[in-house]
């Protein structure tokens, strides 16, 4: 099929086609529906394009998988270009989270083998195209089978394993559609809330110019077992949470922070070990909320 999207593209000239598996689509801004004879329909003329380079290079095709619309489902998606949202569709979702459950029932046994640890490892990393805040609750299931290349190997599910795929379904359970835009793309001046953080061995602290307001907590009676770093993390954490409970009616959260570890953990979403915990709770309050959050380095 790639080489067929290739003649699409750069014989047939149709512009911006993608390609997914079996599965080609495209946008086209063109109102008018042009008559395609062999399926006696009309559609429109990037799709009628299409459907003549399958016509004459023999490639079969079927009326009923020839859609089109202002929002269609694409790869087991649904995608609404008018609101700028695309999300899995329903008996997709719940299947997913019936497939994680499943796996996580230690009823009978608490091992896996390998093949179906990648089985359903994959199938969730599908679902990340809708749901990327998902992406850390499969850090524990990613180094459980690191290095492992039996597939009928028996690898036990361990206490960390469990947590993080049970978080995983019911968070899965209240996602809604992704707002791309609105969650993604957007500028420090779009933010609705700024607030600075810091964090040393003794204290954390932040402040919020627009409310005219800073919180400091010390630390010092703690027992010095975390880093420099866990405090770092649990400053944001703080800041999150505060902002999130605030009076302000909040889309688009800005922080920064001089710890370019926690500009890296929240671009990435991929936490140190030992701090994954607390980038899974700051993910509990963004992802119920619809909140955008962006960590910059100041």
């Amino acid at each position: 099929m790639g080489l067929v999207m290739w003649i699409g593209i750069y014989v047939y000239m149709i512009e911006d086609l993608l390609q997914y598996m079996d599965d080609a689509f495209t946008y086209d801004s063109d109102p008018t529906l042009q008559y395609y004879g062999p399926h006696d329909s009309y559609y429109p003329s990037k799709q009628c394009h299409l459907l003549t380079l399958w016509d004459d290079i023999g490639l079969p095709h079927e009326r009923c998988k020839q859609v089109f619309g202002q929002a269609i489902d694409i790869i087991g998606f649904h995608v609404d270009p008018v609101k700028m949202s695309f999300t899995m569709l329903q008996e997709s979702k719940d299947d997913l989270i019936r497939a994680i459950l499943g796996f996580v029932d230690t009823t009978s046994s608490c091992h896996r083998p390998l093949v179906e640890w990648q089985r359903l490892l994959g199938w969730i990393n599908w679902g990340l195209n809708t749901f990327p805040l998902l992406k850390p609750g499969l850090q524990s299931s990613y180094s459980k089978i690191r290095g492992k290349s039996n597939v009928h190997a028996s690898i036990y599910l361990n206490n960390q394993v469990l947590l993080d795929l049970h978080w995983g379904a019911n968070t899965l359970g209240s996602s809604t559609s992704l707002f791309y835009f609105d969650m993604t793309e957007w500028v420090p001046l779009g933010a609705d809330m700024v607030i600075y953080c810091d964090a040393c061995l003794t204290g954390l602290g932040f402040y919020c110019p627009q409310s005219n307001i800073m919180f400091y907590a010390d630390v010092t009676n703690l027992t010095p077992t975390h880093t420099i770093i866990y405090y770092e993390a649990l400053s944001i954490l703080s800041t999150l949470t505060w902002a999130h409970d605030s009076a302000h009616p909040l889309c688009r959260l800005l922080i920064y922070t001089d710890s370019m570890n926690m500009v890296e953990m929240f671009h990435s979403l991929n936490a140190l070990p030992g701090y994954n915990n607390l980038l899974l709770d700051a993910l509990g309050i963004l992802i119920p909320s619809s909140l955008s959050l962006h960590v910059f380095h100041i």
